[in-house]
């Protein structure tokens, strides 16, 4: 893909001195004749004080980092992202900020799961923070993904999105969005467990709260309270689907025979976020990292919960969400320009998540079953729990992870007290 770089298109007016060889005089400030020196000039207009100088810089990088390559032809990764940083995503407009924080996001991508990047997120978290735009929060829940060296790191930056969501009249309703949708994306790189311990503890028993509001409001006037519906769906459809187990579907399936008929308070929670799961299957902010199909098949099977008999509208519903499912359905991970991924169609960028979590640098991605589930990786190699400290009980396999009945029941009875 580096040809691209060699046959870039031109900027009229450039005062850049040309190659030597060169007999048409023709100027080009976004590239020079050979690869490394065309990089170095990246680098450097992303500084300039030029501001549509500085937009073809970004455009060339991106060129560069949407293969998804393994390997970037700069120096220092470090070096481009504080670039981003210093003048595009701090002190450009709108347009230009926005593309640079996508890129950011795209540069975490790529360098994937390695002490750089995780010093390079502690670099960012402060001025994406201090942007709080919605290209910034998602690339900063980007760069928590990759980067977190821990669990508790997590959650220290899903408590600083919750700034955004939390209060009423803290932020827009993009932006309440997008902080939600980063939030989603860092919290499946958490154990079921502490997810649900966080969610009904103190620090984060609001965020819990407010996004389970949202999320089952009624369909709302404007695209900005709209936004924020589907991303709070979301992700109420991941806190249930990270912390419901299968003893927790037994229970359901008991109280189902027991209780006349009556839906529980969990599948009335499915069936108000019915509407919006809908919604989201045809449009391109769907679930941060969930997987659609298995959100979707529990609020269909949540519908006929209590049921003697599934209804046609049942039937009808569950047509319509396989009709969905069998289109190019995009899965929302972070910003919707960094890494949408498109069923059976870009596996590139699925491919670059699928090493980061293969690369067992860090302990909470690598071994996290939710993760693997969903990238289809299978269970973790057997490890030494005594060789980490940060290592928890809920990773393994499928057998030492799962719960005795007793334990499923108050286990489910937990999670209920946050949605009740």
């Amino acid at each position: 893909f580096f040809f691209a770089l060699a046959t870039g298109r031109g900027a009229g007016g450039s005062n850049l001195p040309v190659e030597n060889g060169e007999e048409n005089g023709q100027q080009d400030y976004s590239l020079n004749q050979s690869d490394s020196s065309a990089e170095s000039d990246i680098e450097e207009q992303l500084v300039d004080k030029r501001g549509f100088i500085r937009m073809e810089a970004l455009e060339e990088l991106e060129k560069i980092l949407r293969p998804y390559s393994e390997t970037l032809p700069f120096d220092s990764t470090t070096s481009v992202a504080e670039k981003l940083c210093r003048v595009s995503i701090r002190r450009g407009g709108d347009e230009e900020s926005e593309k640079a924080c996508r890129l950011l996001g795209m540069l975490f991508i790529n360098e994937g799961d390695n002490p750089e990047t995780s010093e390079l997120f502690h670099k960012v978290k402060t001025i994406l923070l201090q942007r709080g735009t919605p290209s910034a929060l998602e690339a900063l829940g980007m760069a928590c993904f990759v980067g977190a060296e821990d669990e508790t790191t997590t959650l220290r930056t899903m408590a600083s999105f919750e700034s955004f969501f939390t209060k009423a009249g803290r932020a827009e309703a993009f932006t309440m969005a997008a902080a939600v949708r980063a939030w989603t994306l860092d919290a499946t790189t958490l154990s079921p467990d502490v997810l649900l311990e966080y969610v009904l503890g103190e620090s984060g028993r609001s965020a819990g709260l407010a996004i389970r509001r949202y999320a089952v409001k009624e369909t709302p006037k404007g695209d900005g309270p709209r936004d924020l519906k589907l991303a709070a769906t979301g992700a109420l459809a991941l806190v249930l689907e990270m912390t419901t187990t299968e003893e927790d579907s037994d229970e359901e399936e008991e109280d189902e025979d027991t209780d006349g008929g009556d839906l529980t308070s969990f599948s009335s929670i499915q069936e108000s976020m019915t509407g919006s799961l809908i919604d989201a299957a045809t449009s391109p902010k769907i679930l941060s990292l969930a997987s659609l199909e298995t959100a979707l098949d529990r609020v269909s099977d949540g519908l006929s919960s209590g049921r003697k008999k599934v209804s046609s509208k049942d039937k009808a519903l569950r047509k319509r969400i396989a009709a969905e499912l069998e289109s190019d359905v995009v899965i929302e991970i972070g910003n919707r320009e960094v890494v949408e991924l498109y069923r059976r169609v870009d596996l590139t960028r699925l491919n670059a998540f699928r090493s980061i979590l293969e690369s067992g640098s860090s302990d909470h991605l690598a071994y996290n079953p939710f993760l693997r589930d969903v990238f289809e990786l299978g269970d973790p190699p057997a490890r030494d729990a005594s060789a980490n400290p940060n290592s928890r009980k809920y990773f393994g396999d499928e057998k030492t992870r799962s719960r005795s009945r007793a334990e499923g029941r108050q286990y489910n009875n937990r999670r209920n007290e946050l949605w009740d």
